[in-house]
């Protein structure tokens, strides 16, 4: 009797609500909530949020591509999520994996890579920083015990921040020079 907002929807009961539902569903054809912000700034976009969009079983949030367009019709889809394996696009609208990311991403404290060739547990590779120092490791969790850290290519390079240099070639190891010709 009071609304706490200009549409304000009261259920006696878990899973009530509103349903916003399409009678002809389909790719382009679904309903869609659209969150058009009224506002001055040049770079504002509005937002539609869909299933159907993309791809079938799969819920969009699309942003338009000019201020005041649509974003369902005229839009960029920024996050997917499909329904039937879960898996989650950023800038990628068939995410193939759990999280798919087209684009770069920033972790702020470190991250954690469980389990590429293993069959469970709590083995994988961390990637951080502790005390100042920045840190690769492979550790087991399960185990408390740190394991073998195997780092393969054509050239490594190991670069201090003000000194020198440490290059690993063919089983080679120099120091100050790019082709090191002994062990």
């Amino acid at each position: 009797t009071s609304p706490g907002n200009n549409l304000q929807v009261n259920t006696p009961s878990n899973g009530g609500g509103i349903t916003i539902q399409s009678f002809d569903p389909g790719q382009n054809r679904a309903p869609a909530l659209h969150l058009n912000p009224i506002s001055t700034g040049a770079n504002d976009r509005n937002w539609a949020i869909s299933p159907y969009r993309d791809v079938a079983e799969s819920l969009s949030f699309s942003s338009s591509n000019a201020k005041g367009g649509n974003a369902y019709l005229a839009g960029t889809t920024r996050l997917i999520i499909n329904g039937i394996s879960g898996n989650v696009g950023i800038g990628a609208t068939s995410p193939q994996t759990k999280l798919d990311v087209t684009g770069s991403i920033q972790l702020s404290n470190q991250g954690r890579f469980k389990g590429w060739y293993t069959g469970g547990g709590g083995l994988g590779v961390e990637v951080g920083i502790s005390g100042g120092d920045g840190y690769l490791l492979t550790y087991s969790r399960d185990t408390n015990a740190y394991g073998s850290t195997i780092i393969e290519g054509t050239g490594i390079q190991f670069v201090t921040h003000s000194s020198g240099k440490f290059y690993f070639q063919g089983g080679n190891v120099g120091i100050g020079t790019t082709s090191p010709g002994h062990k």
